[in-house]
């Protein structure tokens, strides 16, 4: 149903649609710059560049008038842009990262978009996880924090050489306390450096060793 969307982005839309239920449903994610003229012919967008065409965005219908107060509520909080927009059977939530939208809305979206497509229809870059390397001497790394507000943690694991190895997402946080277990079995034996990003912001650098 997703074909593709931001990895960032698809994390807050998880969480949305777990907090109502998983009761909404998606008509729309990404677009290809040729439905995304379609669309405008037919009065159905007023724009070409549109988040939909790298995966920034989604539409959603299916909702109770709870389940639509509720995205909207947190939204807010997960730093989305809510529309609630469309006419008669068309009426829809519409969601979009605002941030890594206005962050890249100045380039030229279409050859984005159209190497996006390109990948997904080439079925992406899909490694068989039998490839990966893994030793019987497993290593974990415990990670604790507290957050006031909602969001995310990414780990961004490098080796010895600085050579990025792993970034591993988390989903949603609300306000809290929690405790992070990541295993590390897949990694060869080495040295390794940890740095820590609360809603993509640098926080701290940690370090690893893999006996």
């Amino acid at each position: 149903m997703l074909p593709y969307l931001n990895k960032n982005f698809l994390q807050k839309v998880i969480y949305l649609l777990y907090k109502t239920g998983f009761r909404p449903r998606i008509t729309d994610a990404m677009r290809s710059p040729e439905k995304q003229s379609r669309y405008k012919r037919r009065g159905w967008s007023s724009v070409e560049a549109s988040p939909h065409l790298v995966g920034l965005a989604v539409d959603m219908v299916m909702y109770s008038g709870a389940d639509r107060e509720l995205i909207k509520k947190l939204s807010e909080k997960l730093g989305l842009k809510y529309l609630y927009h469309g006419g008669g059977a068309n009426r829809h939530v519409h969601l979009q990262d605002e941030k890594l939208w206005s962050e890249i809305q100045k380039t030229d979206i279409t050859i984005i978009s159209d190497s996006l497509n390109s990948w997904i229809k080439s079925g992406s870059d899909k490694k068989d996880l039998r490839e990966i390397d893994t030793i019987s001497n497993v290593q974990k790394f415990d990670y604790n924090f507290s957050t006031e507000e909602y969001g995310r943690i990414l780990f961004k694991v490098e080796d010895t050489y600085g050579e990025k190895t792993a970034n591993i997402n988390s989903g949603i946080f609300e306000p809290g306390e929690y405790s992070i277990r990541i295993n590390f079995d897949y990694l060869p034996k080495g040295f390794y450096k940890i740095n820590v990003y609360e809603n993509e912001i640098f926080t701290s650098q940690k370090y690893f060793v893999k006996y």
